[in-house]
C-alpha cells in the first residue's frame, strides 16, 4: 500500500493520501514530515494536515525542519491546496516558535477527547 514518489512515501486509502518525506543523512534517516492531504466540504482540492514533524535532536536547529515544511507547501502549491493545517502539544512552545517563525498562524484551538476502549 506504500509507494515511492521520488523522495515522498505515499499511502492512498479510500478517503484520503498519506504523504511520507524522509530526510537522510546517508542511510540515517534525521526528519520526517508526514502529511494527510484532506478532502473538505467548501474547498475543491482541500487541504494538507501535517500529522507528524520530527527532527532528530542532533540535527535540530539546521534547517531540516524548514526544508520538510518547504517540500510540503511546494506541494500544496503544484496540487493546487491553499491551506495547511497542523496541531501541537501545549506546552511545546519550541515547537510554536518554529512553526511561527516559518510563516504558520496560531489562529485555533485543537480539541480531543479519550475514549475509553474495554
Amino acid at each position: 500500500m506504500l509507494k515511492r514518489l521520488g523522495t515522498w512515501y505515499q499511502c492512498r486509502l479510500e478517503y484520503f493520501i498519506c504523504f511520507i518525506k524522509l530526510t537522510l543523512l546517508g542511510n540515517d534517516v534525521v526528519g520526517f514530515i508526514s502529511i494527510v492531504h484532506v478532502l473538505a466540504v467548501g474547498s475543491a482540492n482541500g487541504y494538507l494536515h501535517i500529522t507528524g514533524l520530527a527532527v532528530h535532536n542532533d540535527f535540530q536547529r539546521h534547517k531540516v525542519g524548514t526544508e520538510l515544511l518547504r517540500y510540503t507547501e511546494n506541494y500544496a502549491k503544484d496540487s493546487g491546496i491553499s491551506s495547511i493545517i497542523l496541531c501541537t502539544g501545549m506546552k511545546r512552545t519550541g515547537a510554536y516558535a518554529f512553526y511561527e517563525h516559518n510563516g504558520y498562524d496560531k489562529d485555533s484551538y485543537s480539541f480531543d477527547k479519550i475514549i475509553k476502549i474495554g
